[in-house]
C-alpha cells in the first residue's frame, strides 16, 4: 500500500514533524509532507488563511490555498493519507473521517481507540480529509503528543496497513459532527465526546484555544458499527 504521511497543515503542531522524521527511517517505503513549511518555519498556525479550511477554493490566492492545492494533487497519488494533527482539547487521541468506506473502516481497526469523529459535508469539503477518499487525521492532544505512546500509535497504523489485513479494534462509536460550537455556548464543566444535558449535544474539541468565532464542534447523534471481516 502507497501511504502518505501529511503534516503540519497547522505550522505550530510540530508532532507532525517528529512523526515524519522517525518514519523516515523506520518506513522508506512510506512518503510525507511538510504542508504548510512557511508557518512551520514561523511556528505560527498559518500564515494568511487556516490550510484545513483552504481546500477546493475556486480562485487559490493565499499562500495556504496555493499550497492545499499542490497537497492535494500529491495526495490523490496514493492509496492512502494520514494527516497528523495536534490540539489543545482535553483529549489524548481521537481519529477524524470525512468518507466512511472500506479503506477507512480497515484503517480504523489500527486505531487504539472506541472512539471516531465523522466530519459531516458539506462543511468538511475545504479540509484535507474532505477532499481526499482514503484517508483520515490523526488529532493528538500536544501533550500527550510528546509521550512516547502517541508515535506508537502512528507507527502501529502505519504497519497495520503496509502488513495486516485488519486490526483488533474493530468496535467503533462515530460521532456525526454536524457544526460547530458558537462562542457564546457555556461549554464550562462539559467534557468531550459527553453528551451534555445542559447543551442536548456532544461536545468535540471544546478546549482548542486556536478555534476563532466558534468553540468547537457538535455532534446531535452517534452510531455504532462493528467491522466485519472474514476469517
Amino acid at each position: 500500500m502507497n501511504i502518505l504521511l501529511v503534516a503540519l497543515q497547522h505550522g505550530n503542531e510540530v508532532f507532525g514533524a517528529h512523526v515524519i522524521e522517525y518514519c523516515k527511517n523506520r518506513f522508506p517505503s512510506v512518503d510525507s509532507i511538510i504542508a504548510n513549511p512557511k508557518a512551520y518555519k514561523k511556528n505560527i498556525r498559518f500564515c494568511e488563511t487556516d490550510m484545513n479550511r483552504s481546500y477546493n477554493v475556486p480562485s487559490p490566492k493565499s499562500y495556504e490555498e496555493i499550497r492545499a492545492v499542490k497537497v492535494l494533487e500529491l495526495s490523490k497519488k496514493y492509496d492512502f493519507v494520514i494527516d497528523i494533527h495536534t490540539t489543545t482539547a482535553d483529549i489524548d487521541f481521537i481519529p477524524i473521517i470525512a468518507d466512511y468506506n472500506h479503506s477507512v473502516a480497515r484503517a480504523l481497526t489500527f486505531t487504539p481507540t472506541d472512539n471516531v469523529v465523522k466530519m459531516e459535508f458539506p462543511s468538511v469539503s475545504r479540509s484535507l480529509i474532505g477532499s481526499v477518499q482514503n484517508s483520515f487525521s490523526l488529532e493528538f492532544n500536544e501533550d500527550f503528543a510528546k509521550t512516547d505512546k502517541a508515535l506508537q500509535i502512528v507507527v502501529n497504523i502505519i504497519e497495520g496497513l503496509c502488513e495486516a489485513d485488519y486490526g483488533h479494534f474493530r468496535n467503533k462509536t462515530i460521532f456525526h459532527v454536524s457544526d460547530t460550537i458558537p462562542d457564546s455556548a457555556d461549554v464550562e464543566g462539559e467534557q468531550n465526546l459527553c453528551l451534555s444535558d445542559k447543551l442536548k449535544y456532544y461536545p468535540v474539541l471544546i478546549g482548542e484555544i486556536n478555534y476563532i468565532g466558534y468553540k468547537g464542534f457538535l455532534a446531535r447523534y452517534t452510531s455504532a458499527i462493528r467491522i466485519h471481516t472474514e476469517t
